[in-house]
């Protein structure tokens, strides 16, 4: 009802005698704070009403997303940091470039197998999906790794060995087998495209500490107005009365 995904028996909401279904606690509660915008309205109740920007309470159902999200990435993300963490401790930086040296210089083979298979190889060995696998990328890019093998690597996340089994068990073999040659064509396409694409831009150096500042305050601001919005929207749902008006 709030994604478009199906629903799950241990996500349930109870309305007008009615029980929905959604796939996680975030869509549940999502739903439950403005039925309304959701399901159809029963015989002689209003229209849902309009969604708009200006109104706090659209923001504070947005932060209430975001915040969800971060709760479901929140295992993805701390693996990825300790998988970043313990490579740039391990593994020596001047040998793995040169073994990528090495490879890369293979006419014709070598450019598939480091720039467009690389990528897939090193997310199907690491297990990490979501938003995890971008502190994994940024380890990567620093040991040498070209751009087109981390961008298909990080789309690689499609093809980790546990999602394979869910496709294995939710479709025929052929669909599957269907489903991961596209996938492994597609990531190893867009690879290929992006590293073509960057270098026929002109070369500059690196952007200005002004402008990483810059970035991380505005990131930093946006963070914690979600966090403030999404705070006294919990806060007002905890203590408003059943049945009561915003």
């Amino acid at each position: 009802m709030v994604c478009g995904m199906t629903g799950s028996p241990e996500h349930t909401v109870n309305q007008h005698g009615r029980v929905y279904r959604f796939c996680s606690a975030g869509c549940a509660q999502s739903f439950a704070a403005s039925p309304a915008r959701y399901a159809p309205a029963a015989p002689g109740e209003p229209e849902p009403p309009r969604v708009r920007l200006a109104s706090l309470d659209t923001w504070q159902q947005i932060a209430a997303r975001a915040w969800g999200d971060v709760r479901m990435l929140r295992t993805d993300l701390a693996a990825g940091y300790l998988l970043a963490g313990f490579a740039e401790a391990l593994i020596p930086a001047r040998a793995f470039g040169q073994v990528l040296h090495a490879v890369g210089s293979v006419p014709v083979l070598g450019y598939v197998l480091l720039l467009l298979l690389l990528g897939l190889a090193i997310a199907v060995a690491t297990f990490v999906c979501s938003m995890g696998n971008v502190p994994v990328a940024r380890f990567l890019k620093a040991a040498g790794v070209p751009l087109g093998a981390n961008i298909t690597y990080i789309y690689g996340d499609l093809l980790i060995l546990p999602l394979v089994r869910i496709y294995r068990r939710s479709f025929p073999p052929r669909l599957t087998a269907a489903f991961l040659a596209l996938f492994i064509s597609g990531a190893c396409a867009a690879g290929a495209v992006m590293e073509a694409v960057m270098h026929a831009l002109p070369q500059e150096g690196p952007p200005p500490m002004s402008f990483d500042l810059f970035a991380n305050v505005i990131a930093l601001a946006v963070i914690a107005t979600l966090g403030v919005l999404y705070w006294r929207g919990r806060r007002h749902h905890s203590t408003r009365p059943p049945g009561g008006r915003r």
